[in-house]
C-alpha cells in the first residue's frame, strides 16, 4: 500500500494524532499534516498525489515502519487484538486467490466493531489502496508470530497427497507454529510433529515462560513486556548481566544477554523498535541471567509419555573462546560429561513429566520433539528455553547415536504408543563442528563450490549434514552462513572431536571458517 494511506483508522483526526504522538512518533508528524481534516471523513480517501508531494521530505522506510507500527498499535488500543509485525505484504491478486471475493474486507471508514470481527473470524485483514494503479494489498496476520503462510503449507498437502506421502516428518519451527501438521491431520495424512496449539511451547517464549511459572517448572524469574518503555523502565532498576529475548520465531537469533543498562537498552531498541528479528520481536521477555554449564536434551512425546534422547552440548558464539555474536549454533557434543545421574533424575521429576502433564492440561497435548534448554546452575537445573522441534547442530550428534529404528519412534509418539519403546542409545560419543561462510552471523558471500564431499563416503562413523548449500551448474556450492555439519563418532569425546577435527580437513571452500575449540568443556570435566 502506499506509505501514506492510514486506513482502518478511528473517525476522528484527534485520537489518530494523539494515538500517533502516544506511540512515540512526534518526530514524524508531518505525516499527519499530510491529512486535512476532511480527509478522514468515512466517506473519503486521502488524495494520494498530495500525499506523494508531501512525503518526499521523510524517509519512505521509516513512513512504513510507522504506518505498520501505528496500525499495530490502533489495532491493540482500540480493538485489543494482538497484530504481528511485520504485517505481511501482497498483490490484490493474491490476495482474491486467497480469500476470495465473498470475504469481508476493511475499506476506509469501517464500523470498529466490524474491523474487529473480521479479525477475529478471518484472522487476516486486508488493506486496500492504489489498486486501480496495480498497487499492492497490505494483510495483517493476526493469528501467529513467524509462521508459514497457509499457502506454502497447503502447497506442501498437495505435494504430500499427489506422491502418496506415508509418513512426514516436521523439522523447521516455522510451518509447525504456522499449523502444518493440523493441515496434514485434516487431510487425513499421517506426520509427525506437534498441532499448531501444542507448537506455541517455541512460537512464544512469553507463553512457555508463564507455563513454567503456573506449573512451577523450574526457570530463571522474568517479565513480558509489549511496551519498549515500560521495558525500559523496568531495566533501570534491574540486576545486571540480565537475558532480553524476543517473543517469538528469531531463527536461534533472539536472544541478547546485557551486561549494562546501556546494552540493555540498545537491546530492547533492536528487538522491539528496529525490529531486527521481524514480528518475534513485537513482545519480549526480560529474564534474570543464569549461570552454569548450558546442556540440551532431546526428548519423544506421545502426548502424555516423554522418552529423553542423550544429552548434548552447544557453542553458540560465533568465535573461539566463546566470543563473538550468538548463532544458530557452531558445533555440539554428545553426551555431556556434566549431565549426570543425579542432573538425569531432578529433570525427570521436575521439568521433563511436568512440561508434558502442563500442555495436556492447557488443553494442548504435545506430540513430536521437545528440546529442553537447560541450565545447571548452583541451585539446580532451570529450563532456559524449548524448541518444539530436533535441535540444530544437536540432532547431528545425537541421532547417529541412536540404536532404536527412528521410524518407529515416530510412529509411536503419532499413535500414542510411546510407553512400548525400548529407547536405546550407544555407549559411545559424537561430535558435529559447523563449517560456516566467514563473516556469518553478519555477513558473508555465497557460491563457492565445496571440495571433498566425496570422502566421507569411505569412512565409516562420519558425517556431513548439509545446512545451507545448493547445486549449481553440477556442483554443490554453499548458500549459507552455517554451510555443513562435518560430524564424527568416537568410542569417547576425545577420541570423537579427534576424529571431527581430521574431517573438516576433507572439505575445503573459498571463504570456510570453523571454531577449532569446539568441545573444549570436555576437557574441563
Amino acid at each position: 500500500v502506499h506509505p501514506g494511506n492510514f486506513y482502518a483508522l478511528p473517525q476522528s483526526p484527534q485520537i489518530f494524532k494523539q494515538l500517533l504522538m502516544c506511540a512515540g512518533y512526534d518526530r514524524y508528524f508531518q505525516i499527519v499534516k499530510c491529512f486535512r481534516d476532511e480527509d478522514l471523513r468515512a466517506d473519503r480517501q486521502p488524495e494520494f498525489t498530495q500525499i506523494d508531494m508531501e512525503l518526499s521530505f521523510v524517509d519512505v522506510d521509516d513512513v512504513i515502519d510507522v504506518n505498520e507500527r501505528l496500525l499495530a498499535k490502533l489495532f491493540k488500543e482500540i480493538l485489543n487484538v494482538e497484530v504481528p509485525l511485520p504485517i505481511q505484504r501482497m498483490t490484490w491478486q493474491e490476495a482474491m486467490d486467497r480469500f476470495g471475493s465473498d470475504k469481508p474486507d476493511i475499506r476506509f471508514g469501517m464500523e470498529l466493531q466490524d474491523v474487529s470481527e473480521v479479525v477475529k473470524d478471518c484472522g487476516f485483514v486486508v488493506f486496500k489502496g492504489a489498486l486501480e494503479n496495480g498497487g499492492s494489498v497490505r494483510g495483517i496476520n493476526a493469528k501467529g508470530q513467524g509462521a508459514m503462510p497457509r499457502k506454502k503449507i497447503d502447497k506442501l498437502v498437495d505435494f504430500a497427497k499427489e506422491k502418496e506421502i506415508d509418513l512426514t516428518i516436521i523439522g523447521m519451527d516455522d510451518p509447525l507454529v504456522g499449523g502444518v501438521v493440523d493441515a496434514f491431520e485434516a487431510e487425513g495424512l499421517r506426520v509427525f510433529g506437534p498441532r499448531k496449539n501444542a507448537a506455541i511451547l517455541e512460537g512464544s517464549k512469553a507463553f512457555s515462560k508463564d507455563l513454567m511459572k503456573k506449573y512451577h517448572i523450574p526457570t530463571a524469574a522474568y517479565e513480558t513486556f509489549s511496551d519498549p518503555e515500560a521495558a525500559e523502565k523496568y531495566l533501570e532498576t534491574a540486576k545486571f548481566p540480565i537475558v532480553l529475548k524476543a517473543d517469538g520465531l528469531a531463527l536461534g537469533k533472539g536472544v541478547l544477554i546485557c551486561n549494562t543498562l546501556e546494552e540493555a537498552k540498545e537491546g530492547v531498541k533492536t528487538i522491539m523498535l528496529d525490529k531486527k528479528f521481524g514480528s518475534a520481536g513485537n513482545e519480549m521477555v526480560i529474564e534474570e541471567f543464569m549461570t552454569g554449564r548450558e546442556v540440551s536434551v532431546l526428548s519423544f512425546v506421545d502426548g502424555k509419555t516423554i522418552k529423553t534422547m542423550s544429552s548434548a552440548q552447544d557453542h553458540k558464539r560465533a568465535g573461539d573462546g566463546d566470543t563473538g555474536l550468538n548463532t544458530g549454533g557452531m558445533g555440539n557434543f554428545s553426551p555431556s560429561p556434566f549431565y549426570t545421574e543425579e542432573v538425569d533424575k531432578f529433570c525427570k521429576k521436575y521439568i521433563y513429566q511436568p512440561t508434558v502433564d502442563a500442555m495436556a492440561a492447557e488443553g494442548r497435548p504435545f506430540k513430536g520433539v521437545i528440546f529442553f534448554g537447560l541450565m545447571l546452575t548452583p541451585d539446580g537445573p532451570k529450563v532456559l528455553e524449548y524448541n518444539a522441534r530436533f535441535g540444530d547442530p544437536e540432532a547431528q550428534v545425537v541421532l547417529p547415536r541412536m540404536k532404536t529404528d527412528i521410524i518407529d519412534v515416530f510412529e509411536a509418539c503419532i499413535d500414542g504408543t510411546l510407553d512400548q519403546i525400548d529407547l536405546q542409545f550407544a555407549d559411545n560419543a559424537c561430535v558435529c563442528i559447523v563449517l560456516a561462510s566467514n563473516g556469518y552471523p553478519v555477513s558473508y558471500e555465497k557460491g563457492f563450490p565445496i571440495r571433498g564431499l566425496e570422502t566421507f563416503k569411505e569412512h565409516e562413523g562420519y558425517y556431513c549434514f548439509h545446512a545451507g548449500t545448493k547445486f549449481k551448474d553440477g556442483e554443490i556450492v554453499t548458500n549459507g552462513g552455517r554451510v555443513l555439519g562435518v560430524t564424527a563418532l568416537g568410542d569417547t569425546l576425545k577420541e570423537a572431536r579427534a576424529n571431527a577435527y581430521k574431517a573438516v580437513d576433507w572439505v575445503d571452500f573459498d571463504n570456510k571458517y570453523y571454531r577449532h575449540d569446539i568441545g573444549k568443556a570436555i576437557d574441563e570435566a
